[in-house]
């Protein structure tokens, strides 16, 4: 994950590694541990206390069912997470909470794509290809979907992503 590092007035804003997203296929829970910055590793009296802060904090995330598929943001802001039952939930890792809750597909999600905060696409077992505007606007975001294709029992998906020309 990656967050805003610290800066005076004026500078442009950077970003730097501050924790780990960890979460395993057919799992229930999402595993966050933030690490320490160099001045808390600095500040370690002995390596040993190093070692003990480079674990660093966290929490878990339970969610409402078995994870089958997952995506994070390039910003690493968000992270989408389809479960087995259907549902396809976005999390803001900075709220360190579930943002929306897309509509639900018939079947095991398989497949998500994120393009920053504008778009998610999902493609489940049951076939179908669903994208949801997730920009805050009130009138077509915030979770809407967008579009719902069927595909063709002869097109195979092995690998989802959006192209930034959409």
């Amino acid at each position: 994950m990656l967050a805003p590092a610290p800066r005076s007035i004026g500078e442009p804003m950077s970003w730097g590694a501050c924790g780990l997203l960890l979460w395993a296929e057919g799992g229930r829970k999402l595993v966050q541990r933030m690490l320490p910055s160099r001045a808390h590793l600095a500040a370690a009296a002995t390596p040993e206390d190093a070692a003990a802060a480079s674990v660093g904090e966290g929490f878990d995330w339970l969610l409402p069912g078995k994870l089958t598929a997952s995506a994070v943001s390039a910003d690493s802001v968000f992270l989408a997470t389809g479960l087995d039952e259907g549902s396809v939930v976005l999390w803001d890792t900075n709220l360190r909470s579930e943002r929306y809750v897309m509509q639900r597909h018939s079947a095991a999600v398989r497949q998500i794509a994120i393009m920053g905060a504008q778009l998610l696409v999902s493609f489940a077992e049951d076939r179908t290809l669903q994208g949801c505007d997730v920009s805050t606007d009130p009138e077509t975001g915030q979770g809407k979907l967008v579009f719902r294709r069927r595909l063709d029992e002869s097109v195979e998906l092995h690998w989802l992503a959006i192209s930034a020309p959409l």
